[in-house]
């Protein structure tokens, strides 16, 4: 499947509507399905097809392996968030710091900037506390960031917005 062709059509249109850059999901899940395997040929395809087109890149890195899962009896295919694997800390955080790095050592100088995980406040996307989120996926990842690329810009993580199906902030609104 050639994903670069495909992008390629879609990128132009992007870059002629006037649009500078472009938010990407980087999921861990995608690019280490296993442990010590990096897979990057989708996101190589990806990225230089957006660069082709003089797009920056937002890669938004996040969402937990199987293999890396707090919960050994996630399944992948779960409707329910508590079942789901994707959406778990990370049982050992130097698994997840360790992918972290090697994302951005592969992608060092081609993004504009980095963001790290998508609506973590919300438990489909991130089965944490705040506390759980801050010091077991957001401080690692910024850490391993700015040692994988000191001038690199962390943009995010994308929070949704504030409302009653946030797990953070429940019915306050």
């Amino acid at each position: 499947d050639d994903v670069a062709g495909r992008c390629g059509k879609p990128g132009q249109a992007i870059a002629q509507a006037g649009v500078s850059a472009v938010r990407m999901d980087f999921n861990w899940m995608h690019f280490q399905p296993n442990p010590g395997a990096f897979s990057f040929a989708y996101f190589d395809q990806v990225v230089n097809a957006a660069r082709a087109n003089g797009l920056l890149i937002y890669p938004s890195i996040g969402y937990t392996p199987k293999w890396a899962s707090s919960l050994p009896s996630c399944n992948d295919a779960a409707t329910d968030p508590a079942q789901r694997c994707m959406n778990k800390v990370p049982g050992n955080v130097a698994n997840w710091t360790n992918a972290v790095t090697a994302v951005v050592n592969r992608y060092k100088g081609k993004v504009l900037c980095w963001g790290i995980w998508n609506e973590p406040n919300l438990k489909s996307f991130f089965d944490g506390t705040e506390d759980d989120f801050v010091n077991k996926i957001f401080l690692p990842a910024a850490a391993a960031i700015r040692a994988a690329d000191p001038s690199a810009k962390i943009c995010g993580p994308e929070l949704s917005g504030l409302g009653k199906g946030s797990s953070w902030n429940g019915s306050n609104g």
